[in-house]
């Protein structure tokens, strides 16, 4: 037997968390409003604390995040080895968007030299939220039907690159923000209704793949790649995630169950990722046979 550990941009609800038995290691935020600064820690036990923190951003709060460096993670893998838990499978963010997971590994390292009875394997996720979440349930399935830590270790690093991702932000100014879409792209966007689609790329990068104008036409594009890359019908894994837009998040279920006659599980982003993406996005993740083709 093995101890999942994850961190908390997975998008793991507090009850999973427990019900699971997962060991989480959360990222902190800093929201600005106003010029008043209230920090927080990515780690909500109720659907409230979710919608008061898009509702922060729907009225111009602005929410900065950090991540984990190497002392947060050695601190988190050695309380686990302290508790007598001495194989360890770590889930977490995309190295193609922070260093966090190279801090992991670091840490990983530096513990196992330390004492060789310890064993601790870290996945890099190449995406976040729901996409590594995806990853997350699949291990605890595999070990609850008791598979070993290389086992699980393997069948997780094939999985990777074949979760799919479809995410549909509504406002471009969070883009524009971090750097994803030009000042002038956000104008654009913002005067003609046009909805950006991004998806993560093999190297586990956010890519600005098609601009629609409008949402119904973004949902269309969403049921179109995800024709292109098929879910796999022998281990469906189709989940649907939202930054408080809960009525769009079931339009698009509602499509991709017509679809693909399968209703995927929908639910909130968190804060740290949902920093990065605003208010009332959309997004879908969906496991498929083949890998992402898309490149940076």
């Amino acid at each position: 037997m093995f101890t999942i550990s994850i961190d908390s941009t997975c998008d793991i609800y507090f009850e999973d968390i427990q019900k699971y038995n997962l060991q989480q290691i959360p990222l902190k935020f800093v929201i600005e409003h106003k010029g008043h600064l209230t920090e927080g820690v990515d780690n909500f036990t109720c659907y409230n604390e979710y919608l008061q923190f898009f509702e922060a951003l729907k009225k111009g709060a602005i929410s900065k995040t950090s991540q984990l460096g190497f002392d947060e993670h050695y601190t988190h893998f050695k309380a686990i080895a302290a508790s007598g838990k001495k194989n360890i499978l770590h889930i977490g963010l995309s190295s193609g968007l922070s260093p966090t997971i190279q801090y992991a590994q670091d840490a990983a390292k530096k513990l196992m030299a330390e004492d060789s009875s310890l064993h601790i394997k870290v996945i890099d996720s190449l995406g976040a939220t729901i996409g590594a979440g995806a990853l997350v349930y699949a291990a605890i399935a595999m070990r609850d039907a008791n598979a070993s830590l290389d086992e699980v270790f393997t069948k997780l690093k094939d999985m990777v690159l074949k979760i799919h991702y479809g995410i549909f932000v509504n406002d471009l100014f969070y883009l524009k923000k971090g750097g994803r879409v030009s000042a002038v792209t956000a104008l654009a966007g913002t005067l003609f209704n046009i909805k950006p689609v991004l998806t993560f790329t093999q190297d586990g990068k956010l890519k600005l793949i098609e601009k629609c104008r409008g949402r119904k036409k973004v949902f269309l594009y969403a049921i179109a790649q995800m024709k292109q890359y098929a879910p796999d019908e022998e281990d469906r894994v189709i989940r649907i995630v939202h930054t408080n837009a809960e009525e769009d998040a079931k339009e698009l279920a509602n499509l991709i169950e017509e679809e693909f006659h399968f209703k995927p599980d929908i639910q909130i982003m968190g804060p740290v990722i949902g920093s990065h993406f605003g208010y009332g996005g959309v997004g879908v993740i969906w496991k498929a046979k083949t890998e992402r083709a898309i490149k940076e």
